[in-house]
């Protein structure tokens, strides 16, 4: 009897350290790392952040930060996705992609070597994170060709899937891989160039180098309410969005949380385990706006300042914004640390012939204590945010 009784101990202290061991590989992640390998999918609104001196910030915090970047000109999530899929010699249609959906592929094959150069060292390396730019203008969108582009077939472009293929791919190498989405602010609408002899040194030089100078660098900042347009609501998955109204739908608080909760759908596991979040720098901006207004960020009265031409972000303090509020998310911890005078320094940014990152906004011990302060505020309270900070 005493044998039996031992054996049945036994037993259930093996299910109970089963279970437990189980509970470890489920439970939310919650950890606070030292080092992240992290791959960004973006363009130059996530150039923005400077990703060359992410090392060297993420240094100054006692962290090792190893990034990589795919970064194309306007590029949206379905470019980068085709790469990735020509990469791995698929076809771009709506049967590779429903193949992907099912788990029916794999990415262990040799990578194309004619693929792009960026594609190869995604593939080919292995990353804790990826932090994909959202650009598009769509929630979902299948269509056959896009901008001169013809694929295989038709093929959703959609935001939500484009990014959702991007993120199955890199579950595949990376499994216990984190997901970040990037959404970003608004633009300005256009205004006009002014004459030639009232032109700033920098556009004469522009203008000099490529024969024009277009309307995208002087933004009508008078007319840009950053606030009305931020709330607006999404209209639609319309064949061409730009037409529907006067302000960009889809570079809106509405746009943006719609394709986070449509990536959220997709990946349920991902979302339950705390490894899909969402880094909202519009929502991030439009507090930091209030903060302006209300005479809280030294020297700076509203976050049209942030801007250079009617969407890029000038150095310095815009820069470094971005920058704290990818390093809070991947490190799970205030950017308090952060040796933010890196981003001061105007020679880091190198040569700026289309006058993206303009002139340093400076940052401040007292500007900084601002932006890490709503940093801190957003990702602890934004509901899509998924980091239990």
């Amino acid at each position: 009897m005493k044998s039996q009784t031992l054996f049945a101990v036994s037993v259930l202290m093996l299910i109970a350290f089963a279970l437990g061991t189980n509970a470890v590989q489920t439970s939310r992640y919650d950890e606070h790392p030292q080092a992240v390998r992290v791959f960004y999918f973006g363009n130059s609104l996530t150039a923005s952040s400077m990703p060359a001196l992410h090392e060297e910030l993420g240094k100054s915090a006692g962290k090792q930060w190893i990034c990589d970047a795919f970064l194309g000109a306007g590029w949206q999530s379905w470019q980068h996705r085709n790469e990735l899929f020509r990469a791995l010699g698929w076809l771009i249609n709506s049967e590779t992609q429903n193949a992907l959906r099912r788990g029916e592929l794999t990415v262990d094959k040799p990578i194309s070597k004619s693929a792009a150069y960026k594609a190869q060292v995604f593939l080919n390396g292995q990353w804790d994170a990826i932090i994909i730019q959202i650009f598009g203008s769509r929630l979902h969108y299948v269509t056959d060709n896009m901008w001169g582009q013809k694929f295989d077939g038709p093929i959703d472009i959609g935001d939500v899937e484009a990014a959702s293929d991007i993120i199955r791919i890199f579950l595949k190498r990376n499994p216990n891989g984190r997901v970040f989405i990037y959404t970003v602010w608004p633009p300005m609408p256009a205004g006009k160039v002014p004459p030639d002899d009232q032109l700033p040194q920098w556009a004469i030089a522009m203008k000099k180098r490529f024969g024009q100078i277009r309307e995208d660098e002087f933004p009508d900042r008078e007319r840009f309410n950053y606030e009305k347009v931020w709330s607006s609501p999404y209209l639609g998955d319309h064949e061409k969005p730009w037409t529907l109204a006067d302000y960009p739908h889809w570079r809106t608080r509405d746009y943006t949380e719609k394709v986070f909760e449509g990536i959220k759908k997709n990946f349920p596991d991902l979302w339950a385990s705390g490894r899909l979040h969402h880094l909202p720098a519009g929502e991030l901006f439009s507090r930091l706006n209030k903060k302006m207004e209300s005479g809280e960020f030294p020297g700076i009265k509203t976050i049209k300042d942030f801007y250079t031409d009617v969407q890029h972000i000038r150095a310095g303090a815009p820069a470094y914004t971005i920058a704290a509020l990818f390093y809070t998310g991947l490190f799970r911890e205030r950017p308090d640390k952060l040796d933010f005078r890196i981003y001061n320094e105007q020679a880091r940014y190198g040569e700026d012939p289309h006058h993206d990152f303009g002139e340093v906004i400076e940052i401040t011990p007292e500007r900084a204590k601002v932006i890490h302060e709503t940093i801190w505020e957003l990702l602890r309270t934004h509901p899509q945010a998924n980091l239990r900070l």
